[in-house]
């Protein structure tokens, strides 16, 4: 990795961590021929999805494969604390964890959302103006990745907004943030009872419903609501 690193630019990163989109190869193709068309350097992460320069069967095969040879590694594994402030661009699917990890880089963020709250978080990357967030994965085209990554690269004011509430996230105590949460949560759900009298109404209502299926409606629910707000924004 530092080899690559020092070959050249700083490249796009592009890792989609255990999330899977239709399979692998669709997810090698969205990324490398949106990449390939900014004509950058990538660094991509092969993730749960085991993306790779397998593209056997399509038109632009010996193309992708060429680009691939000369300018991206691929890697199954790196410290995004370590790489994620020296590339360009980080593109990913908006994990909780990936998501803060690239915030806190100062690097722009391109968010291609694949589930639950991964929408929330793309959309909260085109609100606070740090990167931009797209449509679910499944329905974005190489052409919008590419022109994401390439407006992540060429707009000042997304690189220095980024810069910005990095440098801002930098100064949080997110301990102490945490024992003010729990302190919250203890005066206002177990002190006042409120805790026990939610917990007995839930056991209640599971006693009627398998809880397998409440969780699956609950996560189906959620799912659809944020995919429903990101198409309104």
């Amino acid at each position: 990795m530092d080899d690559f690193l020092a070959a050249g630019d700083a490249p796009v990163y592009i890792g989609y961590g255990s999330m899977t989109c239709n399979n692998g190869k669709f997810m090698s193709l969205l990324s490398l021929r949106a990449l390939m068309a900014t004509g950058e350097r990538g660094i991509v992460l092969s993730g749960w999805a085991k993306m790779s320069p397998n593209f056997e069967g399509e038109p632009d095969a010996a193309e992708l494969q060429a680009y691939c040879k000369e300018k991206v590694l691929f890697m199954d594994t790196a410290p995004h604390g370590v790489l994620f402030p020296r590339c360009k661009v980080i593109v990913h699917h908006g994990g909780a964890g990936t998501f803060n990890a690239s915030i806190l880089s100062g690097v722009p963020t391109v968010v291609v959302p694949i589930f639950l709250d991964q929408y929330y978080h793309s959309t909260m990357a085109n609100e606070r103006g740090f990167g931009v967030g797209l449509k679910a994965m499944s329905s974005t085209t190489p052409a919008e990745l590419a022109a994401a990554i390439r407006r992540c690269i060429d707009s000042p004011e997304i690189r220095q907004t980024a810069s910005a509430v990095a440098k801002d996230m930098a100064k949080e105590n997110g301990a102490a943030a945490f024992v003010q949460q729990i302190d919250r949560f203890m005066e206002e759900y177990v002190d006042t009872g409120r805790y026990l009298k939610e917990r007995d109404e839930l056991r209640k209502e599971i006693k009627d419903k398998s809880w397998k299926n409440m969780a699956l409606n609950f996560l189906a629910r959620f799912n659809c609501c944020c995919e429903r707000e990101a198409s309104i924004r």
